[in-house]
């Protein structure tokens, strides 16, 4: 007869083969699925590694353009700016050339071609019957210089905020 400790034996060993083969082949299931796991995983960090770059290059590229804009915009101010003030400059030596030019007709009440006497100015006329003095005239194109440096200035300031705006979703 065959030795009952010879049979547990031969199933304690069977039972243990059975249970490494299924601890092996559950060892090698996890490593397949994890393996396919990694790959599935490269897959998508690849393609999302390449949408971000494409992305950063994009913002990359409306950012340079957009401080290309506001750099135009800024020697475009700086030169209506500087355009603006030559011509206040111009427009305050003109006044001044047309002002000392008047004057000495402006001086005296003389007699009138037809021989009458002219009338004589009044308090309120100023210099008598004369232009604005030439302190005046310069006051007055510098006041319209100075606005017209602040409707430039809120120009470059209204462009920039138009072109902010065209930037954003």
């Amino acid at each position: 007869m065959i030795n009952p400790w010879l049979l547990l034996g031969v199933g304690v060993l069977w039972l243990a083969s059975l249970a490494a083969v299924g601890w092996k082949a559950n060892e090698i299931g996890h490593e397949t699925e994890k393996a396919a796991w990694l790959a599935r995983d490269n897959e998508a960090l690849t393609a999302a590694n390449a949408t971000i770059q494409r992305l950063n290059d994009e913002a990359r590229a409306t950012e340079k353009a957009h401080t290309q804009r506001l750099a135009d915009i800024a020697a475009n101010n700086v030169k209506e700016t500087q355009d603006a003030e030559a011509r206040t400059r111009r427009a305050v030596a003109g006044a001044r050339a047309l002002v000392l030019r008047q004057q000495p007709a402006c001086q005296g009440a003389g007699a009138s071609p037809a021989g009458q006497a002219a009338p004589a100015p009044s308090a309120s006329d100023g210099q008598a019957g004369c232009e604005l003095p030439s302190t005046t005239v310069r006051d007055l194109f510098q006041l319209v210089g100075d606005a017209d440096t602040g409707m430039l200035a809120l120009a470059a300031c209204q462009a920039v905020i138009l072109s902010d705006r065209k930037e954003s979703p």
